[in-house]
């Protein structure tokens, strides 16, 4: 409820939806955590917090193909982003792609 009052409070703020979306996913609430990435998505399309959530979401949700294409997206613009590679390496593991 904190995250809730302070992502309501500030939308223009992407690092907090991006906490917010993370802070429900963990609690099993995919469906609304899809929902605020997508309306801060709509304000920041670019934003690497917003981007990276939405990978670590889709690996939650077993659609590592997508997952990887969003961290690649984040990787393109800055190749040495450790979250942003970690979350490739496991879109790569659960894609059984070991070798890359």
């Amino acid at each position: 409820s904190m995250y809730a009052a302070a992502a309501a409070a500030e939308p223009g703020r992407a690092e907090l939806q991006a906490a917010f979306a993370g802070a429900l996913a963990r609690a099993g609430n995919v469906s609304e955590a899809e929902d605020v990435l997508q309306r801060a998505l709509a304000r920041s399309p670019n934003d690497t917090a917003l981007i990276v959530t939405v990978g670590r979401l889709r690996l939650r949700t077993g659609a590592a193909e997508e997952a990887l294409a969003q961290f690649d997206r984040v990787l393109a613009r800055s190749p040495r982003m450790a979250v942003a590679l970690d979350g490739r390496g496991v879109a790569l593991d659960l894609l059984g792609r070991h070798a890359e």
